[in-house]
């Protein structure tokens, strides 16, 4: 399970705003509900350049008090997910040097006018209009 890659008695730290993984040789998917679903104040989860694969979870959604996310540099893969465009705390997003692709959508743009300062994805296998830089 996913909740095995991680310390245990992370899980226990309710109030825990900050969570910042870089660089730890994590594996497997990233598990944004089941796991970090009773971190219930989180403001930034920080996973870069660890070696964590699969999907963006649909439900990353239901962390309302998000604000900062940075999974980049990951083999992460499939669809950047439109639920995303339901996170109104969210002010950076940090997509970059992963496998994801598509086309991010219009409503996750419409973030820009709200929240979303900064926004990085790979333009060469994702399409976006409203990126504020462009990993190559």
């Amino acid at each position: 399970s996913s909740r095995d890659r991680y310390p245990m008695n992370l899980f226990f730290f309710q109030d825990l705003r900050f969570l910042h993984l870089d660089g730890n040789q994590l594996t497997g998917s990233i598990p944004f509900m089941g796991v970090f679903e009773q971190l219930t104040k989180i403001e930034t989860i920080s996973l870069r350049s660890n070696n964590m694969d699969g999907s963006i979870q649909s439900n990353i959604a239901n962390l309302s008090m998000l604000r900062t996310l940075s999974i980049g540099e990951n083999e992460l893969t499939g669809n950047i997910p439109v639920e995303i465009s339901n996170m109104f705390a969210l002010e950076s997003l940090k997509l970059d040097q992963t496998r994801l692709s598509g086309t991010i959508s219009e409503s996750i743009c419409a973030l820009k006018s709200r929240s979303l300062k900064v926004f990085v994805v790979d333009c060469n296998v994702v399409s976006c209009s409203c990126c504020t830089n462009c990993s190559t």
